[in-house]
C-alpha cells in the first residue's frame, strides 16, 4: 500500500465518451452498417495490434512517423493499427483459400496515429472503410460512391461533396510531368493539400520538401488546378494526356463512373 496520490489526467489526443456521445456515434455507425449490408457488404474486424513490418512496407515514410510502435514482452516488433485497409489486406492474404470472391467487406474500428492533436484530429479515432476485392469492374467503384452518398442522405446531410479519384489517372499525370515512380507518393501527399493551402504553397512544398524540379511541379499543377464541368475537364485531360496509355485508361474509367452516377440519378451537378 502507498499513500502516493495520482492525479487523474486524460492522455493528450484521446477522448472519453459519455452516454450522449456514444448514442450519436452508434446511430451514425448503425446507419452506415445498414446501408453497407443493403449492398451486400459484410463486416470484418481485425486486431488492435499488428506486426509493424506489414504497415511499414505499405504506408510510406510519412506514415511511419505516426506509428504507435513498440516491442512486446516476447520481443516482437508490433504496433497499434494505423489504418484498417492494410490490416484487411493482411487478413485476405492469410485467408485467401477460404474467402469467396468478389469479397465485399466493411470495417468500422478504432485506429491510432501519434500525430499532433488539434481541433478535429485525435490520436485515436474511428475509421470507416468498405471495399470490393477481386473485381476489376468500375461498376464496383461506382456502386461504392452510390452507397456513400446514400449513407449521407440517410443521415440527413443535404450539402456534401463526393471526391472521386483514379490511381491510373494520377499515374498518368506523373508520367506526363516527367517525375519518377518513386516520387509518386511524395507528390500525392503534397497535392492532397491543395484545397487547404493553395497552389503556391503546394508548389513550394514540392520544390523544397519533395525536391521536385520546378518544370515538373508546374506541369502537375497546371493539370490538377483546371476548372470546369466534368465533360469539359475530361475532354481537356484526354487531349493533354492522349499519349499516356495509363492516363487514358483511368480517364475512360472515370467517364464510365460518371455515366453510371447519371443513370442512377445521383448527381445534382457535375
Amino acid at each position: 500500500m502507498t499513500n502516493q496520490t495520482v492525479k487523474p489526467q486524460l492522455l493528450k489526443g484521446f477522448r472519453d465518451f459519455f452516454a450522449e456521445d456514444i448514442q450519436v456515434r452508434e446511430y451514425v455507425i448503425n446507419t452506415f452498417k445498414r446501408v453497407f449490408e443493403k449492398y451486400g457488404y459484410e463486416p470484418l474486424e481485425t486486431p488492435a495490434l499488428e506486426y509493424a513490418d506489414i504497415f511499414e512496407k505499405e504506408s510510406g515514410e510519412e506514415a511511419t512517423k505516426l506509428f504507435y510502435r513498440f516491442k512486446d514482452e516476447g520481443g516482437r516488433d508490433i504496433m497499434l493499427k494505423y489504418e484498417v485497409m492494410i490490416a484487411m489486406c493482411r487478413t485476405v492474404a492469410e485467408n485467401i483459400n477460404t474467402i469467396v470472391f468478389p469479397y465485399k467487406r466493411y470495417q468500422i474500428q478504432s485506429v491510432w496515429r501519434a500525430e499532433k492533436p488539434q481541433k478535429g484530429r485525435y490520436r485515436e479515432f474511428t475509421q470507416c472503410d468498405a471495399d470490393t476485392i477481386g473485381c476489376d469492374s468500375v461498376v464496383a467503384d461506382a456502386e461504392f460512391i452510390q452507397m456513400g452518398i446514400e449513407a449521407l442522405r440517410e443521415l440527413k446531410f443535404e450539402k456534401f461533396r463526393a471526391n472521386i479519384s483514379n490511381r491510373k489517372f494520377l499515374n498518368g499525370i506523373i508520367l506526363y510531368s516527367g517525375a519518377t515512380n518513386e516520387q509518386f507518393i511524395p507528390i500525392c501527399l503534397s497535392i492532397d493539400k491543395l484545397p487547404k493551402i493553395g497552389r503556391d504553397a503546394v508548389k513550394k512544398e514540392l520544390l523544397e520538401k519533395r525536391k521536385i524540379p520546378e518544370k515538373v511541379a508546374d506541369k502537375i499543377l497546371d493539370i490538377i488546378t483546371q476548372k470546369g464541368t466534368t465533360e469539359k475537364l475530361l475532354a481537356s485531360f484526354k487531349k493533354q494526356l492522349k499519349d499516356i496509355p495509363v492516363a487514358m485508361e483511368g480517364l475512360n474509367e472515370l467517364e464510365q463512373i460518371f455515366d453510371y452516377l447519371r443513370y442512377a440519378k445521383l448527381q445534382r451537378k457535375l
